[in-house]
């Protein structure tokens, strides 16, 4: 989570207009309360100078319902709503990412091209064979 964090005050220190984040979660991935505690600071303090954040869920039945909660409670006890937005899959989050973070007039192609650089980021992620992540 720290990583995560000072990840996102560099994206804000290098683009201070605005930042848009998506985040995959994997399916056996659920924080420790510290964990929880960190992404609530975190957003609290980072939160509003963000531009939308996407968290998507690719766990399934009790493990995504666990994994939804989790985040919204971390939304909630961080006082951000509006700007964050929990889903099922990238493709239902994307339109509603596109709106917040590109030009009206690219929305469109900008939901398409990022969508093909996530999915292949997700893939390659899945197959690297290097140290495991801290």
């Amino acid at each position: 989570m720290k990583t995560y964090h000072l990840s996102v005050e560099h994206l804000l220190k290098e683009y201070p207009v605005g930042v848009g984040l998506v985040t995959v979660i994997r399916e056996k991935s659920t924080p420790a309360a510290d964990g929880r505690d960190v992404a609530i600071n975190m957003f609290r303090e980072l939160g509003p100078r963000l531009t939308a954040v996407l968290f998507v869920v690719t766990a399934s039945g009790f493990a995504a319902a666990i994994q939804r909660s989790v985040i919204s409670m971390v939304i909630l006890a961080s006082g951000q709503k509006g700007h964050f937005k929990v889903v099922s899959t990238l493709d239902d989050g994307l339109g509603w990412f596109a709106e917040r973070v590109a030009p009206a007039d690219s929305a469109v192609q900008f939901k398409v091209q990022l969508g093909t650089v996530i999915r292949e980021f997700c893939h390659a992620e899945r197959t690297y064979l290097g140290p495991p992540h801290p």
